[in-house]
């Protein structure tokens, strides 16, 4: 699981969750399927289907191309350990997720496949288009579980995205905030999963004598920001901080909480309980 989330996946896969088994119709949802994303054909149909979307290539290292291909499980029995602990214990968006998820005992699995080198935003954006195709088609979903981000998400939540802007929708899954305190002292670490399954540095933040809610709001913002952008950034280069005139820092370095991956740290200066001198570059 953690290799999934510390580099790029070649395979980024979704999971629908439901109470009951549900019946796939993969006639309808190719039509649906065409509708949206244009010429797509049918690669196979078994236990895994394939679909090929022909009108979106990907380009390989010495100018090859193929189609952007997307796949879809049947139907699968939910198992205790396809869901990650910490996913639990840092769901801030579901009230109670384990009830929910001793509700859910079936799960469909959605997936590009040999997709990795499209450009990230539009790599995202089909998967979500994707997503939002199953969502429409079988309401009967629960929730949905992105493992590379480990984000548990009531299914409604997720159609109901937070983003204005569509390119972002991937996000409301795509993307994790997480929360912990820092052991003897007042002071809080935010960070990020998710980004490093995408190409880009998860973001990480020590902070005190900040409000948590307008911390996470800060973060979303970022990330957005670097999702859209890529990471431009250079060690000791300035952001805007949370507070419009402030400029912070940002560094990269080595996550400080599991898993281990590549973070763009934010040194928030007056509010860091660390000093600018313990990023030594």
């Amino acid at each position: 699981m953690n290799e999934k989330i510390t580099r790029l996946a070649q395979v980024y896969s979704i999971q629908l969750l439901f109470s009951d088994e549900v019946v796939i119709d993969y006639q309808l949802i190719y039509e649906y399927m065409k509708q949206i994303f244009g010429y797509v054909d049918i690669i196979s149909i078994d236990k895994i289907a394939i679909f090929a979307l022909n009108d979106h290539l990907v380009t390989y290292r010495g100018g090859e191309q193929a189609s952007f291909q997307l796949m879809l499980t049947d139907i699968e029995l939910l198992n205790a350990y396809d869901i990650d602990e910490s996913a639990l214990i840092q769901c801030w968006n579901i009230e109670n997720p384990k009830e929910l998820l001793n509700q859910c005992h079936y799960k469909i699995t959605i997936a590009d496949f040999m997709s990795s080198r499209m450009p990230r935003v539009k790599r995202c954006q089909l998967l979500s288009q994707f997503l939002d195709i199953m969502l429409h088609l079988y309401p009967e979903c629960m929730a949905l579980y992105f493992p590379h981000s480990q984000k548990l998400i009531n299914a409604e939540d997720y159609q109901n995205s937070q983003w204005d802007d569509k390119k972002l929708h991937f996000l409301d899954g795509g993307l994790n905030i997480r929360l912990y305190n820092i052991e003897n002292s007042y002071a809080m670490i935010v960070d990020t999963t998710g980004l490093g399954s995408i190409g880009l540095p998860d973001l990480q933040m020590r902070f005190y004598k900040l409000d948590v809610d307008e911390v996470v709001a800060y973060m979303y913002r970022l990330a957005a920001s670097l999702f859209l952008n890529g990471d431009c950034f250079n060690d000791g280069d300035f952001v805007e901080g949370h507070y419009i005139y402030e400029n912070w820092q940002v560094f990269h370095m080595k996550s400080l909480l599991p898993p281990s991956r590549l973070v763009l740290d934010i040194y928030a200066q007056n509010y860091s309980p660390v000093k600018r001198n313990d990023y030594v570059h």
